[in-house]
């Protein structure tokens, strides 16, 4: 009944703090990973696709559960967001169950915490292992950090890639705790959820490779003999020999699981992903994980005062570029006192050394071991911000005991519960104030430029809201101050020619995407909008030329290149090139509604002049320019 009530608290505490969020629209990147998907109407007309690879993309999961919420509410933000809330509060479940495992796990009473084991029935009250973790979901669950993966549509990434996790883990500790005494078929049947929620949790994003080593920590400060061992070389040497213990006792667990997981990741990154296009930060291997170590000492920061929160950290975070940096070299040292600190702590408290354990661990990923596009993001720390959470809730337990003092049991407890009261507080509303500012795209965008004027990615996104509000002249303002910004981002040229030939200025779209073109490396989507802008001056040979440039760069996969393929053959009356255009971009983009129409229209033309050549050229002129597709970069 106590767990019971406990998933019902959560449940009322999520929905309170992020009610305000499912009114919320579409923003950022939400119209690249659901609105113009076409993977998502075309999985839910065609269920078989679910199992192509080609269809779902490199993170599987998080597209099929994209086409549930497309088969629930259709294409409406509130059912997307209502998923996000159900997931989060899923996870906020499991973190509850597993930091109850945690604490009944622990043998032996130590300075910080009082055990007490719970028994399959349920967890005795007033019991401190039931409070810890109620205090760490609850923590975990309103913490304003987390507003970017449960607010933000896209954020489904790190929201299943969490309760995939953490169910992975609760398996796991199923089969670790004393008190379990399962029998062999429920090992085996445990261990099969361990392996499966591993595997689900990967086709949901990456980032849960760490899930073994994770499990490798939870066995690594069971293992260490820490009892009646002071502090020098032998307590060192028993860290070490403890690792090796836990490595060779559990080496059938950990290497299928590691290699699995090693290999996945290896895919995503260099065979899907980009990340082998991007050079180390500050130009080398030292200068970037100096920068890393800045980052991680932030990220802490976070944890701790999550004041000022940014989508986007393009400019806002130097990266460091010399050896003598004092603020890398101060971050590399803190971080290493703090190695010291928790592996010292490991003699008081396992909980406390594996909470620590736990934010190095799963921050691994997104530390730039290899180098990745974005280089720091709030959603990053989903996972990181559990052990931050179990840290603080270890010590509220603490406080709020009982103590054999009459003066302790008097004004600790008031401490304890004060402090928990107003971190609850404070982080309900930072996360309802931090939902407003992903309202809509015009208030994600003026606020993100508001709070981060630095981003060549915000003046581009802010640019293109005004552009597509009918507001051209003052979306143009924006994509140049961008381009001030950051000279080299071929889609702010893009962009910023687009919204020129809206006004009709050809000649300076003309120029800026020469400008962009001898910039270099050659783009698809400036040559397509080449290709689109010849074609509206009448330039046919050069409309041709540029369009087959894009179709070249895009590999045929740029639907649009072949819509302006489409209305170039129109233009030319070559109505029968203009159909085959057209399907080739139906095929490319079918959740694009004007090119099934020209197709049905130009098939519904060409029935009715037969086969007569002669009389489809003299009897058709050409539609509408809108047929065409100029690419735009959000």
């Amino acid at each position: 009944m106590q767990k019971l009530s406990v998933t019902l608290l959560l449940a009322i505490a999520i929905g309170g703090v992020y009610y305000n969020a499912l009114g919320n629209g579409f923003v950022f990147d939400d119209y690249l990973s659901v609105v113009n998907r076409s993977a998502i109407p075309r999985v839910a007309s065609e269920p078989l696709l679910a199992f192509s690879p080609a269809v779902l993309g490199y993170r599987p999961l998080r597209t099929l559960s994209y086409v549930l919420d497309y088969r629930l509410g259709g294409m409406h933000p509130w059912a997307f967001h209502l998923s996000n809330l159900v997931y989060h509060w899923l996870t906020a479940c499991l973190v509850f169950f597993v930091t109850l495992r945690l604490v009944a796990s622990e043998k032996v009473v130590s300075s910080q915490l009082s055990v007490v084991s719970p028994s399959n029935s349920g967890v005795r009250s007033p019991d401190s292992g039931l409070r810890t973790a109620l205090f760490a979901a609850l923590l975990w669950a309103l913490h304003p950090i987390q507003t970017e993966a449960v607010t933000y549509i896209s954020g489904r990434r790190d929201l299943l890639t969490g309760l995939f996790f953490f169910l992975g883990l609760y398996a796991f500790l199923r089969l670790r705790t004393p008190d379990s005494r399962l029998r062999t078929g429920e090992r085996v049947v445990w261990m099969g959820v361990a392996f499966l929620a591993y595997g689900l949790a990967l086709l949901s994003k990456e980032m849960a490779v760490t899930l073994p080593l994770v499990m490798l920590g939870y066995d690594y400060v069971s293992e260490v003999q820490r009892q009646k061992m002071r502090f020098g070389w032998r307590y060192v040497q028993e860290l070490g020999r403890g690792m090796v213990r836990t490595v060779w006792g559990h080496k059938y667990l950990y290497l299928p699981l590691l290699l699995g997981g090693s290999g996945f990741s290896w895919y995503a990154a260099f065979v899907v992903l980009p990340s082998w296009r991007v050079e180390w930060y500050g130009g080398s291997v030292v200068n970037n994980f100096l920068t890393t170590a800045r980052i991680w000492v932030y990220y802490l920061y976070l944890l701790l005062w999550p004041a000022r929160l940014l989508a986007d950290y393009t400019g806002a975070f130097a990266v460091t570029r010399s050896l003598s940096d004092p603020q890398a070299l101060l971050a590399a040292g803190f971080l290493l006192v703090l190695f010291l600190v928790i592996m010292g702590t490991l003699r008081y408290s396992r909980l406390a050394a594996f909470s620590g354990l736990w934010i190095a661990i799963t921050l691994l990923p997104v530390s730039h071991l290899i180098p990745y596009p974005e280089m720091m993001a709030e959603h990053y720390l989903y996972l990181p911000s559990f052990g931050f959470c179990l840290l603080v809730a270890l010590a509220l337990t603490r406080l709020t005991e009982g103590f054999k003092s009459p003066v302790s049991r008097l004004w600790k407890p008031v401490v304890g519960y004060g402090l928990l009261v107003t971190f609850l507080c404070g982080y309900a509303w930072r996360t309802v104030v931090r939902n407003r500012d992903w309202l809509d795209e015009l208030t994600f965008y003026v606020r993100l430029v508001a709070d981060n004027p630095y981003s060549a990615r915000a003046r581009l996104g802010l640019g293109y809201v005004y552009d597509h509000s009918g507001l051209p002249r003052i979306a143009i303002t924006q994509y140049q101050i961008g381009l001030k910004l950051d000279p080299q981002d071929s889609r702010l040229y893009t962009n910023l020619g687009a919204a020129h030939q809206k006004l009709g200025e050809l000649a300076e779209a003309e120029k800026v995407y020469e400008a962009a073109l001898k910039l270099g490396p050659p783009d698809s989507k400036i040559s397509n909008n080449l290709g689109f802008l010849y074609a509206e001056k009448g330039e046919f040979d050069k409309a041709r030329s540029a369009l087959e440039q894009a179709e070249r760069l895009s590999r045929g996969r740029d639907a649009a290149v072949y819509a302006n393929f489409g209305l170039l053959y129109e233009m030319q009356n070559q109505l029968p090139q203009a159909l085959e255009a057209y399907r080739k971009a139906r095929a490319l983009d079918s959740a694009r509604e004007m090119y099934a129409q020209k197709v049905e229209m130009l098939e519904k033309q060409l029935a009715q002049q037969g086969q007569d050549a002669g009389d489809v050229a003299a009897g058709n002129t050409p539609d509408d320019k809108s047929s065409g597709s100029k690419d735009e970069a959000r």
